[in-house]
């Protein structure tokens, strides 16, 4: 049986929880659906917070997210990723930095208003930094919901299939 819907836009979110994120009825789910005009329905956002990267003693939970987020995005299922920002360059190296340049997404203009404080960099081996994700404990997406990450930063995946839709996470985060 097949799903009787299309996502427009996939997001893992690591180690954080919200209010209605089993039947994607959470805040922000319905919140960017409404931005994108979309009825959440027949056309969705799906936002995954079934996800952690904290190693616990006994328990290989992160182990197994960290294959299956490889595994997703590999295949071109991941659209956008959100996590803390100790775990935003996760899985970034210096041959591919998992996330999108931002400068390859968003205007001088829009970065400009986003501010450089809430820009998160990857450093390269040889210096070079490239700013991969936004930090969004300052917009609505943490402080008019119950998300429980404490530094919620979040970045559009180099594979994404939904390039638009995702980086229109970020343009709606920051009200651009």
């Amino acid at each position: 049986i097949q799903n009787n819907y299309d996502v427009v836009c996939n997001i893992v979110a690591v180690d954080g929880k919200i209010t209605g994120y089993e039947t994607f009825s959470d805040d922000i789910t319905k919140g960017f659906s409404n931005y994108l005009g979309i009825d959440g329905k027949k056309t969705r956002v799906e936002i995954d917070f079934n996800y952690s990267l904290i190693v616990q003693p006994l328990d290989q939970e992160a182990n197994v997210s960290q294959n299956k987020i490889y595994i997703l995005a590999s295949v071109g299922s991941i659209d956008g990723y959100m996590a803390n920002r100790d775990y935003i360059d996760y899985f970034s190296t210096d041959n591919e930095t998992f996330l999108v340049d931002l400068r390859e997404l968003l205007t001088s203009d829009e970065l400009e208003r986003i501010g450089d404080e809430n820009i998160i960099y990857y450093t390269k081996n040889d210096g070079t930094a490239v700013p991969i994700a936004v930090d969004l404990s300052g917009t609505k997406i943490k402080s008019e919901t119950d998300l429980t990450m404490e530094s919620p930063c979040y970045g559009v995946v180099v594979s994404a299939k939904n390039t638009e839709n995702a980086v229109s996470f970020i343009r709606y985060a920051f009200d651009l």
